[in-house]
């Protein structure tokens, strides 16, 4: 995800790091969030394929 995102943004090579470790925590957090309100809605999205939103509900 983080390859994609870098072929529509540029900077200095000097921040690859802070930027790639900034992405990624963001990612992750967006992610879970978005998760969440899934599992605690019951309501399976119509982009979740029916065994993944089975799986969610196991945890």
């Amino acid at each position: 995800m983080f390859k994609n995102f870098k072929t529509m943004c540029t900077w200095e090579s000097r921040y690859n790091l802070v930027i790639g470790t900034t992405f990624e925590r963001k990612a992750s957090t967006r992610l879970s969030s978005w998760l969440k309100s899934v599992r605690d809605s019951g309501e399976r999205p119509g982009w979740m394929l029916p065994y993944i939103f089975d799986e969610l509900g196991q945890y």
